[in-house]
């Protein structure tokens, strides 16, 4: 009897103390579940990687800059990258290829959650670009319209999200699934683009790609290839560029 009596008063201290058995926790948003407000988060997170994927500045132009990270955002690509903030944005508003290729349409699978990390979400996207009906900037050089169709084939993307604002703070694009499908090859983003038009396309990756990202990065209001390693979050720093401009003498707005 003693044995049991004191087995109750430990249980009632674990108890109080809230060290051991306890009720389950409720005190979850609007009397929610822990299920139930990750699913609601999760959905809204889903809806804000969705919306800046068809609204990426590069096919179509910026729906919403606010929702990319001031200090930690990077865009990364095959071979392009990483690309702080501002020289994403500086990169892509020159290109304009939403307006050399007007009818452009981009179809997007539904998003799926990385089973690894829960911030990040996925998607396939499809690029039909219409007709090249349009003028294209390259930076260095202005593509009169060629009439040329662009058909590119499925590409993956990604939008990282990070856990306190709702801030994406990276974006992955470019990179071809099946390059058997469509009409580019291996050549996604803005070499499908080049590939398109019959520009110059310097195998990505290779001396040349290389030689013209150097140049371009000493050039202001021009393309650029990888942000200086001062401008990068720390995370990226490694991966920047030690010479050319930075960002803040590098474009004109």
């Amino acid at each position: 009897m003693k044995v049991l009596s004191s087995t109750i008063a430990v249980l009632s201290l674990l108890i109080d103390n809230s060290h051991g058995f306890s009720a389950p926790r409720t005190d979850y948003p609007a009397g929610k579940s822990a299920a139930e407000a990750d699913q609601e988060r999760n959905q809204r997170r889903m809806k804000i990687a969705e919306e800046y994927i068809q609204n990426d500045g590069f096919h179509r132009p910026f729906k919403n800059v606010d929702v990319l990270s001031d200090k930690d955002f990077v865009y990364t690509g095959p071979v392009v990258g990483p690309l702080n903030k501002q020289d994403y944005i500086g990169t892509v508003t020159t290109f304009k290829v939403y307006d050399a290729f007007p009818a452009m349409k981009v179809t997007n699978s539904p998003l799926t959650r990385d089973p690894e990390d829960p911030n990040r979400y996925w998607s396939v996207i499809r690029v039909n670009g219409g007709a090249h009906t349009g003028e294209l900037n390259m930076g260095s050089t202005k593509v009169p319209p060629t009439g040329n169709i662009m058909t590119v084939g499925p590409q993956s993307v990604s939008a990282t999200l990070d856990e306190k604002e709702d801030k994406i703070v990276r974006y992955t694009a470019g990179y071809i699934i099946d390059n058997r499908d469509g009409d580019t090859g291996d050549y996604g983003a803005m070499f499908a683009v080049l590939k398109t038009v019959g520009a110059f396309t310097p195998r990505p990756g290779g001396k040349t790609a290389r030689f013209l990202n150097m140049v371009g990065s000493m050039m202001k209001d021009f393309p650029k290839g990888r942000s200086h390693v001062d401008d990068l979050p720390e995370k990226w720093s490694a991966m920047g560029r030690k010479y050319g401009l930075r960002s803040k003498d590098a474009w004109s707005l």
